[in-house]
């Protein structure tokens, strides 16, 4: 009698990481001056879709999906982890745009991993400010084709919450999201999404927040619980913005070692290192059946 040795199993579709930056300041010159090289440091130029293996070594986007693959390889696989590029503008057209982009995009890549692999990809969304906003107006395209496209997670960092976009948390793309931020941050909060042009003053006149509480959505706060470590390869860097970032940051450190993050930490490394360690906590949360949906009193405090 002969031993027959079952099938190989069909190779599986990887998770697919992409993260969407925020808006690009629009500042007044002496000011933008001022912040030109962190903006270039910090910002991805690169439009649409970019499989982050082909971007230079110290390009910092690169920099934060390395961070997220050495720390956690299964989830954040660098083969399968891709940046989206756009405007940056700060205004509600530039994002329903981008989110446009941005689908038809995923749904390019959808297709180009179920021919590949013969399943459709996991897709995790990563997204930094208004990128946030960009990742929500997903749910309002609807494609002729009849694609459907399902974002298992979308993790919102320091998102401003906007009438425009707070209700498309229930749409089915989305099964779960993280809104994670942070009272300190006034950023968040400083887009006049009520002041508009040829409209009337409306309420609320600026952003939000917090979302409403939902059963797939969960809010954590996030603080430092002393201050953000820096690695000797982020010191390193050979970029006199980023070092003067630093510097600002580890003298606000000294003044108050336990605080929220600030606006721009959210984008940076020593955060983005611990952000699978969030996401898994998280991922708890939900497996566990524990009731996660917070409510806007009621965050889920991190300390980091």
């Amino acid at each position: 009698m002969f031993f027959t040795p079952p099938p190989p199993e069909p190779p599986k579709a990887p998770i697919v990481t992409v993260w969407v930056h925020g808006t690009k300041p629009d500042l007044p010159p002496f000011l933008a001056k001022m912040t030109k090289n962190i903006t270039l440091l910090l910002s991805d130029d690169t439009k649409g879709l970019c499989k982050i293996v082909q971007s230079e070594t110290y390009h910092y986007p690169s920099l934060r999906a390395q961070a997220l693959t050495t720390v956690d390889p299964i989830h954040f696989n660098a083969e399968h982890f891709y940046t989206f590029g756009w405007s940056g503008n700060l205004n509600l057209l530039a994002r329903q745009k981008a989110a446009y982009d941005l689908f038809y995009a995923l749904k390019d890549l959808t297709l180009t991993y179920q021919e590949q692999y013969g399943y459709t990809p996991e897709i995790i969304l990563i997204s930094h400010s208004h990128g946030g906003n960009v990742i929500l107006h997903l749910a309002e395209i609807d494609d002729p084709a009849g694609f459907k496209l399902s974002i298992s997670k979308a993790i919102l960092l320091a998102c401003p919450v906007q009438k425009h976009t707070t209700h498309l948390v229930s749409s089915p793309v989305f099964n779960r999201i993280y809104s994670l931020h942070s009272h300190t941050d006034m950023i968040q909060i400083a887009d006049m999404q009520g002041l508009r042009r040829k409209e009337k003053i409306k309420r609320p006149l600026f952003s939000n927040r917090h979302f409403d509480a939902h059963p797939k959505i969960a809010q954590a706060s996030i603080r430092w619980k002393k201050c953000p470590l820096w690695n000797e390869d982020d010191l390193a860097i050979n970029k006199l913005a980023l070092q003067g970032l630093i510097k600002a940051l580890n003298t606000l450190n000294y003044i108050k070692k336990s605080r929220g993050l600030f606006h721009v930490e959210f984008g940076l490394l020593p955060f983005v290192r611990q952000l699978p360690a969030i996401i898994e906590q998280l991922d708890n949360l939900f497996d566990t059946g524990s009731n996660c949906s917070s409510h806007k009193n009621e965050d889920i405090i991190i300390e980091l």
